[in-house]
């Protein structure tokens, strides 16, 4: 990961507006993760208050780890528990959620991973993992030089070939 100085000088950095306006208004993550640069958000939240991008291990990745894992298995009830855990101290006035469906609380908790771990180095290894395991392939779309770029990511489109030099 670069430093956010170099990402914001290049001005390569800018919050995809879709996820900026996932937040809901009283959602604490997007005033404390953006600042709005010439109309554009950019990331401006980190845990050490320096340039560095933090890329370790943090309690809200552990916690969404952890709810990801009991809602795929099954114990829905305490993977929103540790959901709730982690939103109780992002999102003001929060009423927990008590989400029994599976499908609506996987989609819950994916949805804070997004909202809560952005600019941590793990997005890719997110959309790979839900390539491979549930078949869930998201179209990326960026603008670039005017023109709509777009990326599914299907497995196969997310392998990095090993050439032939270093497998012999």
């Amino acid at each position: 990961m670069a430093s956010i100085s170099v990402v914001a000088a290049n001005n390569t950095a800018f919050i995809e507006p879709k996820l900026a306006n996932s937040y809901e208004a009283a959602d604490l993550r997007r005033r404390l993760f953006f600042s709005n640069s010439a109309g554009f958000l950019s990331f401006k939240g980190n845990y050490t208050g320096r340039s560095e991008v933090f890329t370790g291990v943090a309690l809200d990745e552990v916690l969404l780890n952890l709810a990801e894992a009991k809602v795929r298995t099954g114990s829905i009830s305490q993977g929103m528990g540790y959901l709730n855990q982690l939103l109780r101290n992002r999102i003001q006035n929060f009423k927990d959620l008590e989400l029994s469906d599976p499908t609506l609380a996987l989609a819950s908790v994916l949805d804070h991973r997004r909202k809560s771990l952005v600019f941590r180095g793990l997005r890719w290894m997110d959309l790979k993992r839900f390539a491979a395991n549930d078949s869930k392939v998201m179209v990326l779309e960026r603008m670039s030089g005017g023109e709509k770029v777009t990326f599914e990511t299907r497995p196969e489109h997310m392998q990095v070939s090993i050439p032939s030099n270093e497998i012999n």
